[in-house]
């Protein structure tokens, strides 16, 4: 036990030491206008991204609370591929539903639409 005491000491004594991280402030985000999936929710993020060279920001969902018409999540869970019509894996023919689906929860609605190109399915608040 001593002997792995010792060769753990020496580790630490012996371990290159790093630089410190140093944040390039010249560095600029790649748009002017970040929306509301960029997610910004507090003044220090967006401090940043304005540090960056964005100009406009749009607050987070949790901050602003206007979800109509947004887009909520994006998943790779599908409806479609659990229920078994995927055209993408099977191949099968179509459901005898119609798109946009819709599913409720209380008295929220959601859109459902798939984005089968890149296997996304996009719930959107109503």
């Amino acid at each position: 036990r001593s002997l792995l005491d010792e060769f753990t000491i020496a580790r630490i004594a012996n371990h290159p030491k790093g630089k410190d991280f140093q944040h390039n402030r010249q560095a600029r985000w790649l748009s002017k206008h970040i929306d509301y999936t960029g997610n910004v929710s507090n003044q220090q993020a967006a401090s940043f991204y304005f540090s960056h060279g964005v100009e406009s920001i749009d607050p987070a969902l949790k901050v602003s609370k206007d979800y109509k018409g947004k887009r909520l999540m994006s998943m790779k869970h599908c409806l479609k591929y659990q229920l078994g019509y995927c055209p993408r894996v099977t191949g099968s023919p179509l459901p005898s539903w119609h798109e946009p689906l819709f599913l409720k929860d209380g008295n929220a609605k959601f859109r459902v639409e798939f984005d089968c190109k890149v296997c996304l399915m996009n719930l959107y608040h109503i």
